[in-house]
Order: structure tokens, then sequence, then C-alpha cells
């Protein structure tokens, strides 16, 4: 299971686990489980997952897809996010984004997720459906 990259603006690059490095960018590439994906100042990306599901991926921002696999009711997915920000939008299954503040997680819903690069807060939104964020000191339930 990958995620198809499209409408890539500035820098975009790209780490699949085969490859030493980064690289470049380009639109039809796939990020496969356990690959990268980083933004420059200036870098945006679009990201179409086997279910229909999209995230969108803004200036500034480094992600692991740390697994991507058919479950019961869909696809689960789980991003590890560095730094920047994340919009996502589910059509079926669910997706775990791991902080280092803790988890954001949604199914069949829009969800955001955005890391504060001056105080590394991170900051979680439930644009519609399930969302909840939880950490070592509590689990939140979000309403859209």
């Amino acid at each position: 299971m990958t995620a198809l990259l499209s409408e890539l603006q500035g820098l975009v690059e790209i780490r699949n686990p085969e490859q030493a490095g980064y690289s470049q960018a380009t639109a039809e590439m796939t990020l496969q489980v356990d690959g990268q994906v980083r933004t420059g100042d200036d870098g945006r990306v679009r990201l179409d997952l086997s279910t229909g599901s999209i995230i969108r991926v803004a200036p500034t921002t480094s992600f692991t897809l740390v697994t991507n696999e058919p479950v019961e009711g869909g696809l689960f997915t789980r991003i590890q996010l560095f730094m920047g920000r994340i919009w996502i939008a589910l059509q079926g299954g669910s997706m775990d984004v791991e902080t280092p503040s803790g988890l954001a997680s949604g199914r069949g819903s829009y969800l955001t997720v955005w890391i504060d690069p001056d105080t590394g807060d991170v900051w979680v939104g439930c644009l519609e459906g399930w969302c909840v964020a939880e950490n070592p000191a509590e689990t939140l339930e979000l309403v859209a």
C-alpha cells in the first residue's frame, strides 16, 4: 500500500526505504511504507491513498508514512509527524498521526494536525466525523 504524490508546488522531497537520502519529488511518484516526505518553505504536496483518502501537506513539514494497511472497514494509516501541518480527508478507514506530544486519530473525518515551529505545541482540529487527541495525561474526543 502506497500513497501517490500530486499537486506539487515548491520544494518537495521524498525518501523511500530503499533510498540513502532525499530526492526531489515529482508528480505521480509513490511514497512507500516507512518512506518520508519533507517540504521546503514554499513546498506543498497532495498524497492520495488507495482508499480515496487525501493528505495535504503544508510548507516546512516533515513526516514518515509508518503504516498503510487494509483492515476490516477500510484502510488503517499511521503517520509520524515531526514538524509542520497536514490536512487529512478520510474516505473510510482510520488514521493515526503521531506527534512529539501524543497521538491524533480520526475515523471517517476531516482532521488537521499542526506542530507550531516556535513553541512545539501541537494543534489538532476535527472538521467533521470522529477525532481524538491523546497524550499520557489525557484523552480528548473532538467534535466537529
